[in-house]
């Protein structure tokens, strides 16, 4: 009987690994948890771009109402606009900023600083028109 015992001793010094009987309807521990931090993680990505994205527009509509109230100080709009429209923008920053800023000196301010923009403008303009002459005039 020791003989036996022995024998069937060294023959299965492994032992067999259960496997679990699957059905193809169900998934193992293992898959289900890392769909699970998959899907964890996709919400947890999801969640952090609609919180960039409202934070987004939030600043996207912030500037837009700087852009209303002080946009007409570009130097586009200054070109462009008459010198009422500019006074009745004026009013309106004014208005915003009552502690900080006079009604009469903003008007004549921001009419000043039109006329440093126009003229800044056309010497910017001559200057590329004299550039332009003098490169034309080293290749003869």
């Amino acid at each position: 009987m020791n003989e036996v015992l022995e024998e069937a001793e060294q023959s299965c010094k492994e032992v067999r690994k259960r496997k679990k009987k699957r059905f193809f309807d169900k998934k193992c521990e293992d898959e289900s948890s890392e769909i699970f931090q998959h899907k964890k993680f996709k919400l947890a990505l999801l969640q952090v771009n609609d919180r960039i994205e409202a934070e987004l527009e939030r600043r996207f509509q912030s500037m837009q109402k700087v852009n209303e109230i002080s946009g007409f100080l570009s130097p586009k709009q200054l070109t462009t606009l008459d010198n009422k429209i500019l006074r009745e923008k004026a009013s309106t920053l004014r208005n915003l900023y009552r502690d900080d800023l006079d009604k009469d000196e903003l008007s004549v301010e921001i009419e000043s600083f039109k006329y440093t923009v126009v003229s800044s403008d056309n010497l910017a303009g001559n200057e590329s028109k004299k550039s332009k002459l003098n490169s034309t005039a080293h290749d003869f």
